[in-house]
């Protein structure tokens, strides 16, 4: 089941490689890629954010990710 309108902070984000962490304000981390954001320029460590998560064969992934503050 995925989960919709998600609320976390961005805790890592390695550019070069295109992917990053998403601190839950509950739950576990979520991974995310460079491309779930809306524009790469609002991933921003520490930035807080709001997503969608979705169930994949390697676990949950971040989806839709757009920077709220």
């Amino acid at each position: 089941m995925d989960e919709k309108d998600q609320i976390g902070l961005i805790k890592v984000y390695y550019p070069v490689k295109g992917f990053g962490f998403i601190t839950r304000t509950s739950g576990k981390d979520v991974f995310f890629y460079r491309d779930a954001a809306d524009k790469e320029e609002s991933l921003i460590e520490g930035s807080t954010v709001r997503f969608d998560v979705e169930r994949t064969p390697k676990g949950p992934r971040a989806t839709k990710v757009v920077r709220v503050s």
